[in-house]
């Protein structure tokens, strides 16, 4: 009787352990799974940023290189514009050296004359 006794306790014991065990990994089990959604989000959330980030890097290269076309385009355009300068001031120092220049002028409409 003693031996039935100390075998149910024993069996009472490996019982309350086993379902002690299984319900503590259950719950290890939970918690692992909830950090690995946490883990899986934030690496979506980093994805994102990720791309935003390659998004403005692509946008500040594109903005540079239109800057630099721009820089480039100004320069000629500046170029062009001192040329027909000079090219004015020299048609104008050929009209005043022509005769009836100033006759020419006026009829332009010319007020420097």
């Amino acid at each position: 009787m003693e031996f039935l006794f100390l075998n149910l306790i024993i069996l009472a014991i490996l019982t309350i352990s086993t379902a002690f065990y299984a319900i503590r990994m259950s719950s290890m089990q939970e918690e692992y799974d909830m950090k690995v959604a946490n883990l899986e989000q934030i690496e979506q959330q980093l994805m994102a940023q990720e791309q935003k980030l390659n998004d403005m890097a692509m946008a500040k290269n594109s903005v540079s290189m239109d800057k630099s076309e721009l820089e480039q385009e100004y320069a000629s355009i500046k170029e062009g514009y001192e040329s027909l300068r000079i090219e004015k001031t020299m048609l104008l120092a050929d009209i005043d050296s022509r005769p009836f220049a100033n006759t020419l002028c006026k009829s332009m409409g010319d007020a420097k004359c």
